[in-house]
């Protein structure tokens, strides 16, 4: 772990931070304030700071206050060294936003154990950090494609449309839906619809661009959310994702699954809600799935798949009871 060491006396600070190094901490030394200040500000900063009290530049005490004033998301541990042991002293430090302190001349044995306690905080707090993270990224994402789920796509969607609202922007939805997948699930068992799922999935993420939102909506419905993308952009990407699943094929028990999917396509404005836009497309859905020719389709208005082969080309299995 890294200790950030701030003292304006050459002999103490090389003392200390050979004491420290010698309990095995990476030390980064300062001479004042100033440059302490300085490097406790940059981002991957040691989250672990011995502060000499009065130092140039900056106090320690006035680095603390700054530290707290800041808007960080990693907590940064403070330890002052004093030779002020007065009570009043004391709560001043502790109120500026010092953890701890440590009096000179400085004791080598407590200022182990102090920094060993500010270490295991800093620690415990970086697994709390983890563990939230861990829990707010369960929250909002499908565990087992990786993509968004519906929860995190709603509010994606409120956002991105709030946005356009005010920009008076374009955007754009796909909901798309995989074709006969529950012939998969039945005849070859979940494993291999989970396979399909993530195939279909790692299709949509290649195909769409870095800022577009892709999530698993509703089991083998997957919802794209396209920011500033007009209806036309929208089909033609539509259009590029028919071939771009088709090219994802698994090797299943009795030949090769090869996978399809239908799309509907919707074009929102600054009046639009997410229910009325997730309707609009699953309109469209109904109709690509009723055509049975994978071509997308926009709102009611069916759209010519010119990128696709002249027959029909669906989940097919060389399997005859996915054929009949």
């Amino acid at each position: 772990m890294q200790v950030l060491l701030a003292e304006d006396m050459r002999t103490t600070r090389r003392v200390i931070a050979g004491a420290l190094e010698q309990w095995g901490y990476d030390v980064v030394a300062c001479c004042d304030g100033i440059e302490a200040w300085d490097r406790l500000k940059q981002p991957g900063a040691p989250r672990l700071a011995v502060l000499d009290w009065e130092m140039p530049g900056l106090s320690g005490p006035a680095i603390s206050e700054r530290l707290r004033a800041a808007e960080r998301a990693s907590y940064t541990y403070i330890i002052l060294l004093t030779a002020r042991d007065a009570a009043q002293d004391v709560v001043a430090g502790l109120e500026a936003g010092a953890d701890d302190y440590v009096t000179k001349p400085v004791n080598r044995q407590e200022l182990r154990m102090r920094v060993r306690a500010g270490a295991r905080i800093v620690e415990l707090q970086g697994e709390l950090i983890a563990a939230h993270d861990a829990l707010r990224h369960q929250a909002t994402h499908d565990l087992l494609t990786g993509l968004w789920n519906r929860r995190g796509a709603l509010d994606a969607l409120g956002r991105e449309l709030a946005r356009c609202a005010s920009e008076r922007g374009e955007l754009s939805i796909l909901v798309a839906d995989i074709d006969r997948f529950q012939q998969v699930n039945d005849t070859l068992g979940h494993g291999a619809g989970d396979a399909v799922l993530c195939k279909v999935a790692d299709a949509l993420l290649q195909s769409v661009r870095p800022y577009d939102i892709v999530s698993r909506y509703d089991g083998d419905e997957f919802l794209c959310i396209l920011p500033q993308t007009s209806a036309d952009a929208a089909m033609t990407l539509a259009e590029k994702l028919g071939p771009a699943c088709e090219a994802r094929a698994i090797e299943a028990t009795g030949g090769t699954l090869r996978l399809a999917i239908s799309i509907g396509v919707a074009r929102g404005d600054q009046d639009s809600t997410s229910e009325d836009l997730i309707r609009q497309a699953r309109d469209g859905l109904d109709q690509a799935k009723a055509f049975g020719s994978r071509r997308p389709v926009l709102g009611a208005i069916p759209v010519s798949y010119t990128h696709l082969r002249a027959h029909e080309t669906s989940l097919h299995l060389v399997c005859r009871l996915l054929l009949e």
